[in-house]
């Protein structure tokens, strides 16, 4: 039961901290930076097009794919969680999109792969429509994934039952 409701607690501070400041949240960002990085190394024999598209995909379907991982464990805790990660890996992709025709993020070196892949598909006036589209897709992720966190806390004290892993006792 603790660990659930501390979950719940810390899913709502990433999705709060994300969606209202429009920054990474600490640990995450830097993760989700890793991984988009290496989905580029990975995609470079796959074309160019893929290879701008890879980094945004991994980041987005890294903590998605770990929930899959974790539902088939029914664990629903840490999908929670990670559904949460995952809504503030699309927010961080969306605001990356909505840069594209500007491109004032600070890079880490390269191309913009937004801004590279809205030119080639002359796409660049739309980009800001579509990163905001986005971001709305991400927040609902993310509300649902606290809501979800906060009735499986609900659930879990009501009924006084314990949760399959105790981290926190």
């Amino acid at each position: 039961m603790r660990r659930t409701i501390a979950l719940t607690i810390l899913a709502a501070a990433m999705v709060g901290w994300v969606f209202l400041t429009n920054r990474d949240f600490p640990v995450t960002g830097l993760v989700d930076l890793g991984i988009h990085e290496l989905g580029h190394m990975l995609a470079i024999p796959l074309g160019q097009t893929v290879h701008f598209l890879a980094g945004s995909l991994a980041q987005i379907c890294a903590p998605a794919a770990l929930a899959g991982y974790f539902w088939f464990r029914r664990d629903k805790a840490a999908v929670g969680l990670l559904l949460a990660w995952t809504a503030t890996s699309i927010n961080d992709v969306a605001i990356y999109i909505a840069d594209a025709p500007t491109r004032y993020l600070p890079l880490i070196g390269g191309t913009h792969d937004w801004w590279w892949l809205f030119s080639r598909w002359d796409m660049l006036d739309a980009a800001r429509g579509i990163g905001g589209f986005v971001g709305f897709l991400g927040l609902m992720l993310g509300v649902a994934a606290v809501g979800w966190l906060g009735h499986q806390s609900w659930t879990s004290w009501s009924e006084g039952r314990q949760p399959v892993f105790m981290l926190l006792d």
